[in-house]
């Protein structure tokens, strides 16, 4: 029936065919509101929070926690202080590190599987200890690819000679 008069519809109802009455009009949202923001502090860090609040200065202006300890750690390192010199080097090392692998993986310069990857810094570290550590890593897949091409090379020996111990010909 439809909702203007008492008599039966001519339209049929069923399978993908719902009564008109209940369908949209047109212009109309099956979802008025929408889907609810996500919160944006959930998954953050307490200390990113704290570095992002903002705080106004003296001229007028605002500007976040972080950027003004960057600024004063700058200025501290520019001053003599070993501590922030040390801290402020470390920073720009690790950001010309990640720019340069960013850049290389976003160029397609290196091809990933014959070549080797991107080692990212995670955390602070000097370059020393990065030295070390790539030193390490380039170690490990050295071992790993003797190991492989051994394995490689045996089970072609097996496949060439089947039966025989270590490949050896009849």
């Amino acid at each position: 029936m439809s909702a203007n008069d008492d008599k039966p519809s001519n339209k049929k109802v069923g399978y993908k065919r719902p009564p008109e009455h209940t369908q949209f009009k047109p212009g109309q949202s099956g979802n008025p509101r929408g889907r609810p923001k996500k919160s944006s502090d959930e998954g953050t860090h307490p200390m990113d929070k704290a570095l992002a609040k903002k705080v106004r200065m003296p001229d007028g202006t605002s500007r976040s926690k972080q950027d003004i300890l960057c600024e004063v750690m700058t200025n501290d390192a520019i001053k003599g202080n070993a501590a922030a010199q040390r801290l402020v080097t470390q920073r720009i090392n690790q950001s010309h590190l990640q720019k340069t692998a960013l850049a290389a993986a976003k160029s397609n310069q290196h091809n990933f599987e014959t070549r080797g990857g991107v080692m990212l810094v995670p955390g602070i570290m000097d370059i020393d200890e990065w030295q070390r550590q790539a030193m390490l890593q380039q170690e490990e897949l050295t071992r790993l690819c003797a190991e492989d091409h051994a394995k490689t090379a045996e089970a072609n020996r097996e496949i060439q000679n089947p039966g025989l111990p270590n490949g050896r010909r009849g």
